[in-house]
């Protein structure tokens, strides 16, 4: 396979026809390459929209090259080993253009001062208010906070005490973790897991670590990588439930980290539903079928523009924009 090099000073040239699926394959994979080095000046990414449109065929050649990419540069082969500090996946920069599957990652800086407070007794009370996850340092532990979350955090010696009330919170540390959630308790050493409430359920992904749990009827010892859901039933009581969680899985639960989603055949109506958390500008799909096609890549947060060309590359529809939101419907 021949590459594009960003060093010659001639332009890759226009594809030509193809001759084999394994050839339209080879010029997906450039084109990839070419997109994740830098943006393409105006003269490749003309040719880069010819390519994609002399054929229907060349979306999807691109999409899958994408989705092998996103396999080799997310995924972990196996889980880390206890009480080892990870660096986050790598992010390389995503510069796919808006008729492919769009990964955005926007910049992760440390929450220090905004949306948190002090009481009197150390208890930092922690809320996002804004349109995207916000990551803050405390004490060599990391507190990464989905928007409209709201918690209470507190350190004590070589161990965090935290109360989430309510969304969804990623909790990285060091050392101790003691976790409050409605009328439970977690606890564990060197955790790594996210925490979501909602009034009816309870979810908690763990990726790093031994977790256990105490309820006032039941209690239990979980270990990573899983995924633990409890509900309270109205005659049964609490119910739990725990699944092992993929190398895959752990991939798609802490996408929103890094501000992005991975969809898997994800009906357009739910993906848009779950990208409309994160703008101002909401993508409302007008159209019986868009609502229920699939769509399977990663998206990033705070980019409807992006999201709306995919879907109308993809699906052969039209957009509406405007200042207030951009409405997707048939052709």
């Amino acid at each position: 396979m021949t590459y594009f090099n960003k060093d010659n000073a001639t332009p890759p040239p226009t594809p030509l026809p193809f001759d084999t699926e394994s050839s339209r394959q080879d010029q997906a994979c450039q084109w990839l390459i070419e997109n994740d080095l830098s943006t393409l000046p105006d003269e490749e990414n003309s040719d880069f929209q010819k390519w994609l449109n002399q054929d229907s065929r060349n979306l999807g050649a691109y999409i899958r090259a994408h989705v092998h990419f996103e396999s080799l540069n997310y995924i972990r082969t196996a889980p880390p080993p206890a009480c080892t500090q990870q660096s986050p996946p790598p992010l390389a920069r995503r510069a796919f253009l808006s008729q492919a599957m769009v990964a955005g990652v926007a910049g992760l800086g440390l929450l220090l001062q905004p949306d948190m407070t002090t009481a009197d007794d150390g208890t930092f009370l922690l809320k996002n208010s804004k349109l995207l996850p916000r990551h803050v340092l405390l004490e060599q532990d990391e507190v990464v906070l989905d928007v409209k979350t709201e918690a209470h955090s507190k350190h004590v010696t070589k161990r965090m005490i935290a109360d989430i009330v309510t969304g969804r919170m990623g909790v990285k540390v060091k050392n101790g973790l003691q976790l409050h959630a409605q009328n439970m308790v977690f606890k564990g050493d060197c955790l790594d897991c996210d925490v979501v409430l909602t009034h009816n359920s309870l979810e908690v992904a763990l990726y790093n670590g031994a977790l256990t749990w105490h309820h006032a009827t039941q209690r239990g010892v979980s270990q990573s990588p899983s995924l633990l859901t409890f509900r309270q039933d109205p005659t049964k009581g609490l119910i739990a439930k725990s699944l092992n969680l993929t190398a895959q899985d752990i991939q798609k639960h802490k996408a929103w980290r890094y501000n992005q989603v991975i969809f898997d055949r994800t009906s357009l109506a739910e993906a848009a539903a779950i990208l409309n958390h994160y703008t101002t500008r909401p993508v409302y799909i007008a159209s019986k079928r868009l609502a229920q096609a699939h769509v399977s890549g990663t998206f990033g947060f705070g980019m409807p523009e992006d999201f709306a060309q995919a879907v109308c590359t993809l699906f052969k529809c039209h957009q509406h924009p405007t200042a207030q939101n951009i409405v997707l419907a048939d052709a």
